[in-house]
């Protein structure tokens, strides 16, 4: 898996970033947004559970349950986490297909059939195999887990919708593309297609803030 801490670079990823730009038109017309640096994750069970646990809820929601949770949960490990009774993390704010979820990793983890310490060397589809076989982590949860704890430099979750709008806007297309349109033209992005991905993102979120603005 080709892994670097460039994307946690403000500097760096700017630098991967204007390269793109420059051989790409649909790149260049989104990098004009101030890029914002991927913020990184623990690498072990806290970070993967914490991707688990945000999912589908408002930031500010999820701080609020998982700060709870983590306060609770100490050390957040997996044995500790598998100590808790559904009862007891339902009254910290988690749902009960999240606690399922994250007990599905734990329990892997418990097993040995995810280690965290290997996964990072691993070729990228043999990681995301091993991820995606665990219950409640799927492909989006699996790339963005892969990009923000161990700095995968070319991962692109094409299925994610604001990479979908933010393409379509960049390249002024009528129609949102679909997850497999949307892989094959990221084809060209890579070995870079995280930073590609950072910059549709980015790019997304500024546009719809000068539309807010504008209201």
């Amino acid at each position: 898996m080709a892994s670097s801490n460039a994307i946690f670079n403000p500097s760096a990823l700017s630098r991967m970033a204007n390269t793109l730009a420059e051989t790409c038109p649909v790149m260049s017309a989104a990098r004009g947004a101030p890029l914002r640096a991927w913020t990184r994750r623990s690498a072990d069970f806290e970070g993967l559970a914490r991707s688990i646990a945000y999912q589908q809820l408002a930031g500010a929601a999820a701080s609020a349950i998982w700060s709870r949770v983590s306060a609770a949960v100490t050390p957040m490990t997996a044995k500790r986490f598998l100590s808790f009774s559904e009862d007891e993390l339902r009254a910290l704010g988690l749902s009960r297909p999240k606690i399922r979820h994250i007990r599905s990793i734990a329990e892997a983890e418990v097993s040995g059939a995810l280690n965290f310490k290997t996964l990072g060397a691993m070729p990228l589809d043999e990681a995301r195999d091993v991820l995606t076989a665990i219950r409640g982590v799927g492909p989006w949860t699996a790339d963005i887990f892969l990009m923000s704890a161990y700095g995968c430099v070319d991962i692109f979750p094409a299925g994610d919708l604001g990479l979908q709008l933010g393409y379509q806007r960049a390249a002024g297309l009528n129609e949102r593309p679909g997850a497999k349109e949307l892989e094959a033209r990221a084809l060209s992005w890579a070995p870079r297609r995280s930073v590609a991905a950072m910059v549709l993102w980015t790019y997304l979120d500024h546009e719809r803030a000068k539309e807010r603005r504008r209201v």
